[in-house]
């Protein structure tokens, strides 16, 4: 079990291995005065191999106002549009500075996880 979980063999068929996984990914945005802006994705997804060359995923527990969730996709659109100079002096996607092609058009996608847990009716979106 110790090697599957450092990535050294594969497991079970499935998506990537634990490696292809990170958590709480942070993505600044342009900073005005003292506030700092950014989106954290909950998770971040790299597996090629599963036909996911890179997977944002955004976990809602139900606890977030449709408001507040909305804003965060608000965020990702920013981050998205962020662009830096390349080594060439052309503008790219800070992103691609970060991720993989993800082999289409666009940004890597973001996918939304609800997650209602105990939480139902009114409370849950």
């Amino acid at each position: 079990m110790q090697l599957l979980a450092t990535g050294l063999v594969s497991g079970p068929a499935g998506i990537g291995t634990l490696a292809s996984w990170s958590t709480e990914v942070v993505h600044h945005l342009p900073a005005s005065g003292r506030n700092r802006s950014a989106v954290q994705a909950d998770a971040v997804l790299h597996a090629p191999k599963a036909g996911a060359p890179v997977l944002l995923i955004e976990v809602d527990n139900c606890t977030e106002t449709a408001d507040v969730l909305a804003a965060k996709f608000e965020r990702y659109r920013r981050f998205f549009r962020l662009k830096t100079k390349d080594h060439q002096g052309l503008e790219t996607p800070v992103w691609r500075g970060l991720y993989p092609p993800t082999g289409g058009e666009g940004h890597p996608p973001v996918a939304l996880v609800f997650n209602p847990g105990i939480r139902a009716g009114e409370q849950a979106l």
